[in-house]
């Protein structure tokens, strides 16, 4: 599915006048022929699971639909709350689709305070194409966007599809959880985590060997790490500084 956003595209139904992404499924290709397009991308399954089957599009009960109502609804009750939308494992990769739509929204852009759009992804898929990332890269720029990606080290679901076949993650700043499986409980080892902003692809992570799935997975879901690490409400965004390395 090519989700490039057009500039003079017409609103969807109950959406006003929106940058509606341009949705090609009768083109769609393999994820890897897509790698290299100049448009963004993400994969079949994912934009249905987002906005229904083609059949389904219009109509008000997709997820799509219904998470664009309650936002607008939200900001119309609350003008200066702050948007922030998050997932985990296929939520993830579900969350950085919804950012994308929402900051490509004209309707939400009208109804935001002049804060960004905040999207935190854990543990996400890599679904998308380069050109998405970079597109969100852009918008993260022009201060439309704070994005967040965070992963366990030695998750193998983050790594795939790989590059090597076309997967792309959806936005480039990574926060990586570096934990270790020992006397039965999952700890945090090293530094116990890296920021980084200038490694897409992830190189850093692939030289971590995988390890005990279901814990690197659901690592943030269970709370199975002995070492609370806390973050204070008044830390830069994400927090620590520098461009990269270790924060």
């Amino acid at each position: 599915v090519e989700a490039g956003a057009e500039e003079g595209g017409e609103g969807g139904a109950g959406d006003g006048g929106s940058l509606e992404v341009s949705v090609q499924e009768a083109e769609a290709r393999l994820l890897f022929l897509l790698a290299d397009s100049p448009r963004e991308c993400a994969t079949v399954g994912l934009w249905r699971a987002y906005a229904g089957a083609p059949a389904r599009a219009e109509e008000a009960s997709t997820p799509r639909r219904v998470v664009r109502r309650a936002v607008l609804e939200a900001l119309a009750a609350h003008p200066r709350a702050r948007v922030v939308v998050t997932g985990h494992s296929l939520g993830g990769a579900l969350a950085q689709l919804c950012a994308y739509d929402l900051t490509h929204s004209r309707d939400f852009a009208a109804a935001s305070s002049a804060a960004p759009l905040t999207v935190v992804a854990f543990a996400a898929p890599r679904l998308f194409n380069a050109a998405f990332r970079r597109r969100m890269d852009e918008v993260e720029a022009v201060g439309r966007l704070r994005a967040l990606r965070v992963v366990c080290a030695a998750d193998i679901i983050a790594r795939v599809p790989p590059r090597s076949v076309g997967g792309s993650h959806g936005v480039s700043s990574r926060l990586a959880i570096h934990a270790s499986r020992r006397g039965g409980a999952t700890r945090l080892s090293g530094p116990g985590f890296t920021l980084r902003r200038d490694d897409p692809h992830d190189a850093e992570l692939w030289r971590v060997l995988p390890a005990d799935a279901h814990c690197c997975h659901a690592l943030y879901l269970r709370g199975e790490a002995t070492r609370a690490v806390a973050v204070p409400l008044d830390a830069p965004w994400p927090f620590g500084e520098g461009a990269g390395g270790e924060a």
